[in-house]
């Protein structure tokens, strides 16, 4: 893909990629920081997009691995404030813990998703993503229907192959 079109296409899914961003960071300086990571990693490896694959969704796979990897990095530094006579900083050993159990989670749920049929699974992610019914079956071009029965047997599909805890 030409340079020139490359960052037109980026350029054209930043108010997606901020509203996503800012689903997972919950933050408006991370949300940029996210942002910014985003195009420099999808421009470093503009090389290896395929035309056949939907951008859309291939640049939002590198923000949600790049906020996973840096939720990973940072986790293990996470520290909380202690209010006791001496204000010393310590390490919530709890919260990484649960942070840790989260992370695995997270990617036992893409796996499960990665192994869903390609057209469910591109409703789902649309779906996730924040789009409604009406707009996955524009975009997807699929009747209504059609859409929503892929969304429920994703959902059916995923809920019945996720470990519950």
């Amino acid at each position: 893909m030409e340079n020139i079109l490359f960052e037109k296409k980026l350029i054209q899914r930043k108010p997606y990629l901020y509203n996503f961003a800012l689903k997972l960071t919950r933050s408006h300086q991370k949300t940029q920081d996210l942002i910014q990571e985003t195009y420099f990693k999808a421009w470093k490896s503009r090389t290896l997009y395929k035309p056949q694959t939907k951008f859309k969704a291939w640049i939002f796979t590198i923000m949600r691995n790049s906020f996973i990897n840096n939720y990973r990095k940072n986790g293990s530094h996470r520290v909380l404030f202690d209010t006791n006579q001496y204000n010393k900083l310590t390490n919530d050993k709890e919260s990484n813990t649960n942070m840790q159990e989260s992370i695995l989670r997270i990617n036992e749920i893409n796996d499960k998703i990665s192994e869903l049929k390609s057209g469910v699974r591109e409703a789902f992610l649309l779906y996730l993503e924040g789009f409604k019914y009406k707009e996955i079956s524009t975009k997807l071009n699929l009747p209504l229907g059609t859409v929503k029965s892929r969304i429920f047997f994703a959902r059916k599909h995923l809920s019945s192959r996720i470990k519950k805890h």
